[in-house]
């Protein structure tokens, strides 16, 4: 069973719930908490919805990056409803993997709302 934080908004948190069935997922909407379970539990994941409070998923980002216990940590940003800006969503996170190294996007209509694709997708960071 991996630990996973999951930082979203309750409705991104529901899409993703079934899929991390089984797993130790902890769930926070805000950036202050964030950074406040970092401190204290160890992820093996972190997903953070790229709408996360407020368009601040790239903040805990950094946080994640910046932190010597995180700082290695897969993370994986995840949007899961549709976005009239989703190609510049894609854009910018693809240029932060220069930046800041993140495991990837996973846009869950790209992948057809096929949990078991999406699963795979969040975890395949593991297989790497």
């Amino acid at each position: 069973m991996r630990r996973i934080l999951v930082a979203n908004d309750l409705q991104g948190f529901k899409r993703l719930a079934e899929i991390l069935k089984g797993e130790d997922v902890r769930f926070v909407q805000t950036l202050s908490e964030a950074r406040q379970i970092i401190n204290t539990v160890r992820f093996d994941l972190v997903i953070a919805g790229v709408h996360f409070d407020d368009s601040r998923a790239v903040e805990l980002l950094q946080i994640v990056r910046t932190n010597k216990k995180t700082e290695k940590t897969p993370f994986v940003f995840v949007r899961t409803r549709h976005s009239s800006m989703a190609l510049e969503i894609e854009k910018t996170i693809n240029t932060l993997q220069k930046a800041l190294a993140h495991s990837g996007l996973i846009e869950t209509d790209v992948l057809a709302e096929d949990d078991e694709l999406i699963r795979k997708e969040l975890f395949r960071s593991f297989s790497a």
